[in-house]
């Protein structure tokens, strides 16, 4: 009394679940399922129901037997017990003993002869002999059309279907849709492999590129930011007008202003010059005269990255060198060893000269491009003993323009860069090209650690620029293959889709396996993409000495990127899929 055309979607789903039992001609069943999960697809199966119907039509021992090692009858019957297992109210059979000997036959016919007594069964057969033995009425026809109609036992008033539905439709279950990828997939074989091997060696590829950046960033930041003086910057105050230094009220009210800006920063004495220019004026070792010497003292709170070998120093009589320093002990330890250093400074136009012994306690990072020995020793316990003795920073002031009077400390290396950003938009800060008239200021020179540093981090941002464009691009590429290839394993597979649909599996369900297909085929890729990423990163961390850095959220990123890559992947074949009548399919396949 219904028309199926006006029908609407989920009622249908209804129906073909729970009303309408379909035995096909040609069996319709999926090969790499089992029979027990081929009768399972009709959703709404009594499970109780299965194992009488199994017995009852004798295929009980190949419950769990893969269809596709079955013969034609024993499949035929697969295909009934599938459409009969949750009592249907109409039972459609098209040639349901084609496939099957005389006594499999007989069978197959008392049992729909059974279930016709609460459902309509309506089949099509040639075997005209066989029917007439069960069936209540004969319609004959010839190329389509109805050429006699026979009713062999009659009821007093015809009645119409009588609709069950004693549950809802459902959706396909998880684990049989799982089970269905897995087997399916397994079809695939070489195809597969290749698929997940080609997008495995571009995880990996893409793994070691970020793994490269990280380490290269790693590398700079570890030799610049943790060299002694990366924090440290001369700094000088001045007045355009006359070309005057200014006093030291006035120093101390311009870097006020400077210092209650940024919390993370302070300032003290310029004593290196002081050092440089008139003490250590001669430095030996074992009475041979080291040239090339630097001396600077180090912040008061210095990063434990900083020492390479030994300690910090605890006075005035001890020292560190830096790396390049280590190689004029040749392969001695040069821990311990004494240099004789020659004190020799001016004061109030007498010069003084003494010689003290300094004791080697530790070993600081060089910078990449460090040409000199460099000595490093306690600023606050020179201050003390230049102050004691008389000498205040009167002689750093010298006859010149620009006289760096004043260093700048940064407290904490990984904020050098940001610090400096915010220095350069304070008012009193000025370029020393762009000074104005009549005003007090103050200029920054970046020592040679922070200019390399920027340097090769400016660099290294526009490799990683153009590392990521050739990433995104290959990502493209591998997406519009995997598209096609996931195609070409969906148009393949495309009658099983169709036996789903037919069996009242929702196209939302369907359309959800090729996602689930390529999200498998996805995190396998991920996952031996990232086995291999480790066992090789392992093997290369050991081989070489440069240590490797590896960038978790690049990871992270690269993971969810091929996540992102896997629905994209799933939207050719769905369209495809969409495109199709399914009933259509079976028809001609």
């Amino acid at each position: 009394g219904r028309d199926i055309n006006l029908i609407k979607d989920n009622e249908w789903v209804d129906m073909l679940q729970n009303e309408i039992g379909f035995i096909y001609q040609y069996y319709e069943l999926i090969d790499c399922l089992s029979v027990y999960d081929n009768i399972l697809l009709k959703l709404n199966s009594d499970e109780k129901n299965v194992d009488i119907l199994l017995n009852r039509l004798d295929i009980e021992s190949y419950k769990y037997q893969k269809v596709k090692y079955l013969s034609g009858g024993q499949r035929q019957r697969v295909g009934v017990v599938r459409a009969l297992t949750n009592n249907p109210s109409l039972i459609l059979a098209d040639e349901p003993t084609g496939a099957l000997d005389q006594e499999n036959s007989e069978l197959l016919l008392k049992t729909l002869k059974d279930y016709s007594e609460n459902s309509l069964v309506l089949m099509v057969t040639h075997n005209e002999e066989l029917a007439l033995k069960y069936v209540t009425r004969v319609i004959y026809m010839d190329h389509g059309e109805i050429i006699r109609d026979i009713v062999k036992e009659s009821k007093d008033k015809e009645e119409p279907i009588k609709e069950k539905r004693k549950n809802k439709y459902k959706l396909f279950s998880k684990k049989l849709g799982y089970k269905y990828l897995i087997s399916s997939l397994k079809t695939l074989k070489i195809r597969l492999f290749f698929l997940i091997g080609s997008g495995c060696i571009i995880f990996l590829f893409i793994s070691f590129l970020f793994c490269a950046l990280s380490s290269a960033s790693t590398y700079v930041d570890n030799t610049y930011m943790y060299t002694p003086l990366y924090t440290v910057f001369d700094l000088c105050t001045y007045k355009e007008q006359d070309h005057d230094l200014l006093k030291e009220n006035i120093n101390n009210e311009v870097l006020s202003k400077l210092i209650n800006r940024y919390d993370e920063v302070t300032y003290r004495e310029n004593i290196d010059i002081l050092l440089n220019k008139y003490m250590y004026q001669e430095i030996t070792y074992e009475n041979k005269v080291v040239s090339n010497v630097k001396i600077y003292t180090l912040p008061n709170n210095i990063d434990d990255k900083v020492i390479v070998k030994g300690r910090f120093i605890q006075n005035k009589n001890e020292i560190l060198i830096n790396e390049l320093f280590m190689s004029y002990f040749k392969d001695c330890n040069p821990l311990g060893r004494k240099l004789e250093v020659k004190e020799n400074f001016v004061y109030k136009g007498k010069e003084y000269v003494s010689t003290h012994t300094k004791e080697i306690v530790g070993v600081t990072k060089d910078s990449l491009f460090n040409q000199n020995n460099e000595i490093y020793v306690s600023y606050s316990e020179h201050l003390d003993y230049l102050k004691h003795n008389g000498i205040s920073n009167e002689l750093s002031y010298f006859n010149a323009f620009f006289t760096f009077d004043y260093q700048l400390v940064i407290n904490r290396p990984s904020n050098v860069s940001k610090v400096m950003n915010n220095i350069k938009k304070n008012p009193y800060y000025r370029k020393k090209e762009n000074i104005p008239s009549h005003d007090y200021h103050f200029s920054i020179v970046n020592n040679i650690a922070y200019e390399e540093k920027e340097m090769f981090s400016e660099l290294i941002d526009v490799v990683s620029i153009l590392v990521y464009f050739f990433i995104l691009l290959g990502l493209i590429v591998f997406t519009i293959f995997s598209s096609y290839v996931l195609s070409s394993f969906v148009l393949e597979k495309k009658k099983d889709y169709a036996i789903f649909s037919q069996l009242g599996i929702k196209n939302k369900c369907i359309y959800l396996l090729i996602i689930k297909e390529s999200l498998l085929i996805s995190l396998s890729m991920i996952f031996l993409g990232l086995l291999l990423f480790y066992l090789i990163y392992s093997i290369v961390s050991t081989i070489i000495k440069f240590k490797l850095t590896i960038s978790i959220l690049s990871i992270i990123f690269l993971i969810l990127l091929y996540l992102l890559q896997c629905l994209i992947s799933s939207i050719l074949p769905i369209i495809q899929l969409r495109k199709m009548e399914m009933g259509n399919i079976l028809r001609y396949e």
